[in-house]
């Protein structure tokens, strides 16, 4: 059965694993809301500043690991999701923004709220798609999709008000999506370097941050098997807690003194998945391991002696066998000591 645009973009959105769509109503996102409204896959979710509708795409891709969608209308209905973007964007979060645009035979002639979204969301969005006509929807729409999924990015979608409604004659590219992004672990070689170092360490403290989601396991297991105490970031504080064992607290602009120490105090600072920003925080002349997927995570906050590249939990997996345990405690109270009296 034929479709229209919105149509269409709902079927693909489905397959993403979307259900709500955050947004304010506006003339051009009429024919998405009629869509979303006979749609049970989907609500749409109504906010009072298209503000709030980028930020809470945001909190849902970012606590479901999922995309979160947002829209808004032409002109100042677009432009007002750019903060809560720009916040996703830091953040490293999959977020889909759906925009409306001014009919293309009123494009250039300073129409009723015409404004140059492309420019406008540059830096934001690591891919827009311009949606000209009704059958480039299906290969743009999935393109944006699965770059946000992959990338964990901003993406853009512009669907002109004469567009939108038009209906999808070629349904040739629509595949099904990619959902998982890759696992992976460092070469043998690097993990016999990362191992050699933590061996020689006497003081060894775990530093983690939101790359440890899917290894919270291997994460208090790394630090029973070497007494070292755990210190995460702002943005892992849902996944490790005073009540997990080892966890000594934060360290940073809003640390405490346990984290801080833990930190400060190490002779072996293992960084697993994060981007903490404040590099005052970390203390040079020390041994320093870095875990990331992300290349250009590695050595940017910190003087770095080893960089390895790979998802923390596969890293975790396939260096612990490589390290003798570590029986003495006494840093382990160290920074508890601190944890627990301030």
């Amino acid at each position: 059965m034929a479709k229209n645009v919105s149509e269409t973009l709902l079927d693909i959105l489905a397959d993403a694993g979307v259900a709500d769509i955050f947004g304010v109503t506006g003339d051009a996102l009429n024919t998405l809301l009629e869509a979303i409204r006979t749609d049970s896959r989907f609500r749409w979710i109504g906010v009072r500043h298209e503000e709030n509708a980028a930020y809470a795409a945001y909190a849902q891709a970012e606590l479901s690991g999922g995309l979160g969608v947002c829209a808004g209308t032409v002109g100042p209905g677009s432009l007002h999701l750019i903060n809560g973007l720009y916040n996703a964007k830091k953040e490293g979060a999959a977020v889909l923004a759906i925009t409306g645009q001014v009919a293309h035979h009123q494009r250039g002639s300073n129409y009723f709220q015409e404004v140059d979204l492309s420019r406008m969301f540059d830096d934001i969005c690591s891919y827009q798609a311009i949606v000209n006509t009704p059958d480039q929807l299906p290969r743009l729409a999935e393109i944006a999709i699965q770059k946000a999924l992959g990338e964990r990015s901003v993406v853009r979608l512009e669907l002109p008000v004469d567009i939108i409604g038009g209906m999808v004659n070629n349904r040739h590219f629509l595949h099904p999506l990619v959902h998982t992004r890759s696992a992976f672990a460092p070469p043998d070689q690097e993990l016999e370097k990362a191992a050699h170092i933590i061996q020689a360490g006497k003081r060894i403290s775990l530093f983690c941050g939101i790359g440890c989601r899917e290894a919270k396991s291997e994460v208090l297991q790394l630090s029973q098997k070497l007494n070292a105490p755990i210190v995460h970031t702002v943005r892992s504080k849902d996944i490790f807690d005073y009540s997990d064992i080892n966890v000594v607290g934060m360290t940073g602009m809003i640390g405490n003194p346990g984290g801080y120490h833990a930190v400060w105090d190490c002779d072996v600072l293992i960084m697993l998945g994060t981007n903490f920003p404040y590099d005052g925080f970390i203390p040079g002349g020390i041994q320093i391991i870095q875990v990331d997927s992300v290349i250009e995570n590695i050595g940017r906050r910190a003087p770095v002696s080893l960089g390895l590249l790979g998802t923390v939990k596969e890293t975790l997996q396939a260096l612990m066998p490589k390290i003798a345990a570590n029986d003495s405690d006494k840093f382990l109270h160290h920074t508890g000591f601190y944890a627990i009296n301030g």
